[in-house]
């Protein structure tokens, strides 16, 4: 499996216009089969701060998610409402628990 996590900064009156574009992102994405986590999350201490935790069955999974016309139409729409652009990180699986949830 792949993760990644994107983090986002909100330019100042920008965070609502901001989550409702990523909210729309994760909706398309649950049709995606092999994307099996993708999870929207806003900053406690900090609204302008969004994580998108995102779990790929593999790297073809990515790779399609990342070609999907709805993913770059949203990610291109936000570029004026971020202060940057946003830190993306990957990571692999070593450990987990499982059926806590």
């Amino acid at each position: 499996m792949i993760v990644l996590v994107a983090t986002f900064k909100a330019k100042t009156g920008c965070e609502m216009e901001l989550e409702n574009k990523l909210k729309t992102l994760v909706q398309h994405v649950q049709g995606e089969k092999d994307t099996l986590v993708y999870t929207l999350h806003r900053g406690m201490d900090d609204i302008s701060k969004f994580l998108v935790y995102e779990v790929y069955k593999d790297k073809e999974a990515r790779e399609l998610h990342r070609s999907q016309p709805y993913v770059k139409e949203i990610l291109g729409s936000i570029t004026d409402l971020v202060q940057e652009p946003p830190a993306i990180n990957l990571f692999e699986d070593i450990c987990s628990i499982d059926d806590k949830v």
